[in-house]
């Protein structure tokens, strides 16, 4: 049926009159008018066709009265619909309506599309639903009213046929009755299916609905005709023996007696057509047309056609419509449909913005209505003069039907509800008719104004007015200004909608024209608060009155959202929607002064939420320590056990017998070379150092990352953290007593060794000598020195709690000033007096003393300090006294800014950094290797304190200043350093020729200079030194002697070899300074280097000569005018503590 509509519509392309009008007095097209958006777009009023003939004449009549009568611009969508539902999508604004896919271009959709008329809208009431739902209702076409004629399916036959029954028998064929076969022959009247052409038929397997499974399982429930279907493995069909025909129960015994019934190629109707002829034993057959063939076999044959009005395909045949019961709807949802198929009302639809782009036009399409011969006149018109075009059909209607259209033309100026006079001319609402009625057309009211009623002489009609202050209107079209809400107000007529309160501002009441403010400086959450209540204090302050609002700026560590009060944060519950203030992570406050917060040690200590919550079981404020009988471990507090306490025990035992063991291990005779187990002992505290250091720096007031937390708790242990190994399990739960413990762990070790000591002197055998058993005593104070350093200061690192008062660090439950605090601070006030500094002014006498003491042979002061050299090189035996400094000054950070990480970590970085540098300079460490690995250790110990500038918190405005002015100093003094060297280089210049010679300025020397007469006189003794000559000796004194040494005497020998003494050497370590000079000059150098090699000649061999310069370089002169020297000190220190 789709292709013979096609058909049918490409007989008359449906084309505006391009020239000429239809009626008299028809508006000429350049003054017709334009529909207009509320953005200011204007475009003409876009029609959508349908295919089918009614459609097409119907909407011709649309458009010439739009046109000609009403003025409106009318344009023709190039694109047709052949189905209502391309119509849904083309009324929705789906730019591909006609697309067969499920993509109909919904996605951005444009409403470009203003109506459609004899829509079959009520045949697709589910497809309706459907749609709807998926693009809502806001933007679904609206019907607007009905076409006045409906459209039904029915049978019907040629009027021949109807007209020979009654002539012959008397029989009215329309009626059912007449077709039972049990009365009746209708095969008297009607071709039989013998005489049909099968060629333009469908085979059943193929084509139509012949093979859908529920409409034959519905057939067969209805009728029980099991000859009728046929079952293929549980599927249903039609039973067509021939391939072609379905043969009702009537005649399927019998071709000659089936009347043959045509359906469309889609086979529409099938289920209907084959219930009725079940129902009704009527005696036919159905099959399907192939194309054309259904226009064209009902006229060949005497039979029966399924056709729906209105069309004009059969209408020249002057058809007859077979008369059923009426239309059971109770029946047909059963599947019973014996009765006639419903009468569907066919509408005009239009896109939801068409009623406020022209309401007048909306009320012609209300009031036109066409009955259905109106439409069957047309139609017959138009087969009658095929060559016309359908304007030209609706035209001829037109002019004999005025009494008909004219009252659909509504009166442009009586507007209806929710619509305003609009004057063309003066392109504005007004509020009377003017005397140019012409010119006055209904527009709906825009927002912000309502629809007024006026009766005036000429009828009732609508104004639009301004929504005066208070009151507002969001949409268009509407009788009355509806009341501002609560929270927002409008003072101004006319606009469009009601503005929210502004922050700080609420409205209680309805339709207010100003917002009331909040009191006594509170503030809202949000825009638009509808009550009083909605006031409260800004986030970022707590209020703190009980009755009268009174906001107070939260303190440091409580989180105070918007509306925050005291009450809330004790634990009342809150507004809805409105968050209850908490202690933030990491703080504490009680729940008697819940604004009074603490910060807690460690962010893990204290999880937040409410008052009084302390995590992991710790308790005490702010959450320091773990309860009695308990201790600190992987991050819970841990029930002390028996074995604790016993290994604590059994430790104490074993650091009694390490001490005694380290009086034996720890006084090996020192000398200049690196021994193995001197190069081990000394990697081993250079290990325990390193940990002391880190433990030192993980002291800092520093958010260290997750990963480095593990490490940093490892390392506090060697700085005698010793909470997380059951410590409190031994010297109990109270912080000062596990302090005052740990403190005098010290004083115990030091009177332990004297102890054992005192007791070795009174047995006769195996006493201890008194020197080795100083130099042990200090080695313990030197191991531990960097731990005491930080043990002594404990109590002065005090950082700040927001609320004003100081905890101690590693004691956050001990407050500074408190009577437990001073406990703490006598006991390491004492151990940094005694401990730390005495023991390092007894190590810096010692360090100056050594070298005296060598030269006069004092072995056992020599040895007593042997732990503070015998590490070292003996030309730098004084590095160990400022490598004890380094534990104290990284302490020290910690005390002087204990609540400034950045100034923790700027001062400790500027002392690794100088200990790095010094380092360098010394190189002290007796192994090469353990050099270099010191220098790597203090480099990247540098790197990660630097390195944690990213976990140090924003600095306050007084710190940011202070470090302002340290970069600007440090910029300041490093041009000053470059100027300075600038100007004595500069200076130098004028005062001595050469720079660096022994003749240059001290200052420019970095020291004064030996004299060259010194050094000569020093060489010619070491020359005439008979003992030097022997090589056996002085092989085993070179053997004693460390490798800088050695490495130095070597250097010594390439710059006499080079400068002095010319020998026969084929590589050198460094470049003749001769070598710069004229060849006059070298020649004179060259006389001068044979005279002193011809007068050595004379004292030595051949073979001697070549040890000479070894000789030379390392013999000691005998003569005592000759000034004690830096290596003359370090073999004294040597011998003295061999």
């Amino acid at each position: 049926m789709l292709l013979l509509r096609l058909l049918i519509a490409a007989c008359f392309t449906p084309l505006a009159r391009s020239t000429g009008t239809c009626l008299p007095n028809a508006i000429h097209p350049n003054q017709r008018k334009n529909l207009t958006n509320p953005d200011g777009e204007s475009f003409p009023l876009n029609v959508l066709l349908h295919t089918w003939p009614s459609a097409l004449l119907t909407s011709a009549v649309y458009e010439t009265l739009l046109q000609e009568v009403m003025g409106y611009a009318v344009a023709i969508n190039p694109e047709r619909a052949s189905l209502t539902t391309e119509s849904y999508y083309a009324l929705i604004g789906c730019t591909d309506f006609l697309s067969p896919s499920a993509d109909k271009g919904c996605a951005t959709r444009s409403h470009r599309i203003h109506m459609v008329v004899d829509s079959w809208w009520a045949g697709f009431a589910s497809a309706y639903d459907v749609l709807k739902a998926t693009f809502g209702s806001d933007t679904f076409p609206i019907t607007q009213g009905d076409m006045g004629y409906s459209g039904q399916s029915a049978l019907y036959f040629r009027s021949a046929q109807q007209e020979a029954a009654m002539r012959e028998d008397g029989v009215a064929m329309e009626y059912f009755r007449s077709w039972n076969a049990t009365w009746h022959s209708p095969t008297s009247y009607f071709d039989n299916i013998e005489s049909v052409n099968k060629s333009q038929l469908g085979r059943c397997n193929s084509t139509g609905q012949f093979n859908v499974d529920q409409l034959w399982r519905d057939y067969l429930a209805f009728s029980g005709d099991l000859d009728g279907v046929v079952n293929t493995s549980g599927k249903f069909s039609a039973m067509c023996e021939d391939g072609f025909w379905w043969k009702g129960p009537a005649c399927r015994n019998s071709d000659e007696t089936c009347v043959p019934c045509f359906l469309d190629e889609a086979t529409q109707g099938l289920h209907e057509v084959v219930v009725k002829i079940a129902a009704f034993n009527m005696p036919m057959a159905v099959a399907a047309t192939l194309g054309y063939a259904y226009v064209t076999y009902p006229r060949i044959y005497k039979s029966v056609f399924f056709w729906f009005q209105p069309d004009a395909t059969f209408l020249d045949t002057n058809p007859v419509k077979m008369i059923f019961p009426p239309f059971s709807q109770q029946e047909w949802a059963v599947g019973d449909l014996s009765s006639e198929a419903a009468s569907l009302p066919l509408k005009k639809v239009v896109n939801f913005q068409l009623p406020s782009l022209a309401p007048d036009l909306i009320k012609f399409l209300e009031e036109s209505t066409f009955e259905l011969q109106n439409v069957k006149d047309m139609m017959t018109d138009l087969l009658a003069n095929p060559s016309d075009s359908r304007h030209d059909v609706a035209c001829r209607w037109l002019r004999t039907n005025e009494a008909t259209w004219g009252r659909w033309i509504p009166d442009q100026s009586s507007c209806s509800p929710g619509q305003g006079m609009f004057h063309e001319l003066q392109n504005e609402y007004v509020d009377s008719r003017s005397a140019n009625v012409s010119m006055i057309q209904c527009r709906p009211c825009q927002a912000g104004r309502f629809s007024k009623r006026l009766l005036d002489a000429q009828g009732l009609t609508h104004v639009c007015e301004d929504c005066p202050a208070g009151k507002s209107l969001t949409v268009a079209g509407a009788t009355a200004c509806e009341p501002c809400a609560r929270g927002k107000f409008k003072n101004q007529t006319g606009t469009e909608d009601c503005g929210f309160c502004l922050q700080g501002f609420y409205q209680d009441e309805q339709g207010a024209a100003e917002c009331k403010e909040c009191p006594n400086g509170t503030s809202t959450l949000v825009l638009g608060s509808p009550s009083a209540s909605n006031c409260g204090c800004a986030s970022g302050s707590i209020d703190t009155s009980e009755g009268q609002t009174i906001c107070t700026l939260c303190p440091e560590g409580l989180n105070c959202p918007f509306m925050s009060a005291l009450s809330t944060l004790a634990g009342a519950s809150p507004q809805p929607g409105i968050d209850s203030p908490t202690v933030q992570e990491g703080y504490f406050s009680t729940a008697e002064e819940p604004l009074a917060m603490y910060k807690c040690g460690m962010a893990a200590h204290c999880p937040g939420g409410k008052p009084d919550s302390c995590g992991a079981g710790l308790v005490g404020i702010p959450c320091g320590d773990c309860e009695a009988n308990m201790y600190w471990s992987a991050g819970a507090c841990v029930q002390c056990s028996d074995w604790a306490a016993g290994m604590w025990v059994m430790s104490f035992v074993m650091i009694c017998i390490g001490l005694i063991a380290a009086y034996y291990l720890m006084n090996s005779p020192v000398t200049g070379k690196a021994t193995t187990l001197m190069t081990t002992t000394a990697s081993f505290g250079m290990m325990v150092n390193m940990m002391q250091s880190v433990g030192l720096i993980g002291m800092m007031s520093i958010s260290w990352p997750v990963e480095m937390q593990g490490l940093m708790a490892f390392a506090r242990f060697f700085a005698f953290d010793l909470d997380g190994l059951a410590f409190a399990c031994m010297a109990g739960s109270q912080p000062v007593g596990r302090y005052i413990a740990s403190v005098l762990f010290f004083p115990f070790g030091v009177s332990w060794l004297y102890t054992c000591g005192c007791i070795s002197w009174m047995t006769k055998a195996r006493q201890w000598a008194p020197a080795k058993l100083y130099s042990t005593m200090g080695q313990f104070f030197q191991v531990g020195f960097s731990t005491m350093s930080g043990m002594a200061m404990r109590p002065y690192i005090c950082y700040d709690h927001p609320n004003g008062q100081r905890s101690v660090s590693s004691y956050p439950n001990i407050f500074c000033g408190s009577d437990e605090h001073t406990a703490m601070v006598i006991a390491g006030s004492l151990l940094l007096a005694i401990g730390v500094i005495g023991f390092w002014v007894v190590c810096l006498y010692a360090a100056i003393s050594i070298p005296r003491w060598s030269c006069i042979g004092d072995t056992k002061l020599v040895q007593s300090a042997r732990f503070l050299v015998f590490r070292f090189r003996l030309d730098v035996w004084w590095y160990g006294v400022p490598l004890l400094l380094r534990g104290p000054l990284l302490a020290l950070c910690v005390v002087l800014w204990p609540n400034t990480p950045a100034f923790q970590v700027l001062s400790a970085g500027i002392i690794l950094l100088i200990y790095v540098s010094v380092e360098m300079r010394a190189w002290p460490w007796k192994s090469p290797l353990l050099n270099v690995i010191d220098y790597l250790v203090s480099t990247v110990l540098t790197v990660l304190l630097f390195t944690t500038a990213f976990s140090v918190p924003d600095v306050s405005s007084e710190a940011s200043g202070f470090l302002r002015g340290f970069m600007t100093a440090c910029m300041g003094s490093l041009f000053g350093v470059v100027g300075l060297m600038c100007a004595l280089t500069s200076s130098a210049l004028v005062y001595r020729a050469g720079m660096g010679s022994r003749n240059e300025l001290s200052i420019l020397t970095l020291g004064k200079v030996p004299a060259s007469t010194d050094l000569a006189n020093s060489l010619l003794k070491l020359s005439g030194d008979s003992e030097l000559l022997e090589k056996e000796p002085l092989i085993k004194k070179l053997d004693a002697m460390g490798v800088y040494d050695l490495r130095l005497l070597q250097q010594c020998l390439d710059l006499i070899s080079s400068e002095i003494q010319s020998l026969e050497r084929t590589t050198s370590a460094r470049v003749k300074a001769s070598a710069f000079t004229a060849p006059a000059v070298r020649a004179t150098t060259s006389s001068r280097d044979s005279s002193i090699s011809r007068k050595t000649q004379t004292r030595h061999t051949e073979k001697e000569m070549s040890d000479m310069p070894a000789i030379n370089s390392t013999a000691e002169p005998e003569e005592p005018e000759i000034p004690v020297r830096a290596s003359d000190h370090d073999q004294d220190v040597q011998t003295a503590i061999v």
